[in-house]
């Protein structure tokens, strides 16, 4: 099997740069204003196919999802919307009304066939413990071609299914997986939350639509949604338990956020409520004021975690919750022991 390599980036986002900008500067030109039917199209054409053309060949047998080549022929789109839709209204308005809705369609119909096939393989798995979250991530990051995006998208995805689909709940053992969320009666207090803010989503919906029809309806789903990603967190809370895998210690809190931490790289585990003043610090929990912690994980080096929408946020210092800590720091030091090096 052929070994996928890096791309060239400077020559696969140089070319359609090329392309952009001899077409802008041809539309800047006092021919374009004498030839404006021919030129125009020419300019189109050559901003939704020439471009994207060569955007495919320079990413062709890369590590690079060709998805990513819809990017560049909607930015094509949109930049001879720009600069030729006064001269071009026929094509353009033809391919913005047919082209471009059928090519969203299509991501987002390849979108939710990635979604089934994670939700279907996570479901489906019984010997095996699958965490959908991250397992989203990377199918969407596969389609999109983007982490950012892949993670953000993979944040709603992980909403529906921790919300509507999961059936398996991942024992805790207080070996290898540790609860969080029992003695500190977090879930509790989210479900009060939760609950005062149904009661006052519904109290504003009727004030509003005294105002105006359709800002109550906007506030309304907002907040519905907003309520749907509380329980989804609620639940997850459940299904994600701290996991301490065969060479990383997997840290999570529902849908809040996760980091993964070889074991090589904890300098030190503290079982304290206070809270560090030194060091690049993190708290996973989704209500600060709130939600406390008990324990403190110190690194030797700066890793990335991911929190919820997937934004990411690097830290040396995690702060976290685990209903059995000293279980829990007896069991790190025993991984820790067992992947150190002889």
């Amino acid at each position: 099997m052929q070994q996928l390599k890096a791309p060239n980036w400077k020559i696969a986002l140089g070319l359609p740069a090329l392309v952009v900008l001899c077409c802008i500067a041809i539309s800047l030109s006092p021919i374009y204003q004498l030839q404006k039917d021919r030129l125009s199209i020419a300019i189109l054409l050559d901003l939704i196919i020439s471009a994207p053309l060569l955007y495919y060949i320079s990413i062709y047998k890369t590590t690079v999802s060709r998805k990513t080549v819809i990017r560049v022929f909607m930015i094509g789109l949109f930049i001879g919307g720009l600069i030729i839709g006064k001269d071009s209204s026929s094509l353009l308005s033809t391919i913005k009304h047919w082209i471009a809705p059928i090519v969203e369609l299509w991501v987002i119909y390849s979108i939710i066939i990635a979604y089934n096939k994670a939700k279907n393989k996570a479901l489906l798995t019984v010997n095996t413990n699958i965490d959908f979250l991250p397992f989203c991530r990377e199918i969407l990051y596969n389609i999109t071609g983007n982490k950012k995006v892949g993670n953000l998208i993979a944040s709603e995805v992980a909403v529906l299914f921790y919300a509507f689909s999961f059936k398996k709940v991942q024992a805790v053992d207080n070996k290898t997986r540790f609860s969080y969320h029992k003695n500190n009666g977090i879930l509790l207090i989210l479900g009060t939350v939760l609950s005062l803010f149904l009661i006052e989503t519904s109290g504003m919906h009727f004030v509003f639509l005294i105002w105006s029809k359709t800002a109550a309806w906007i506030l309304t789903l907002l907040s519905a949604y907003t309520c749907l990603q509380l329980f989804a967190h609620m639940r997850s809370v459940k299904a994600r338990p701290i996991h301490l895998g065969e060479h990383n210690l997997e840290l999570h809190n529902g849908l809040v956020g996760d980091a993964i931490i070889p074991y090589g790289l904890i300098e030190g585990i503290e079982l304290t409520k206070k809270e560090p003043q030194e060091g690049n610090i993190q708290k996973l929990v989704l209500l600060k004021g709130i939600e406390g912690f008990n324990c403190v994980i110190r690194l030797s080096e700066t890793i990335t975690i991911t929190r919820m929408f997937g934004i990411e946020k690097t830290c040396d210092t995690i702060l976290f919750n685990c209903d059995q800590p000293k279980l829990f720091e007896e069991a790190i030091k025993k991984m820790r022991t067992s992947n150190s090096p002889h």
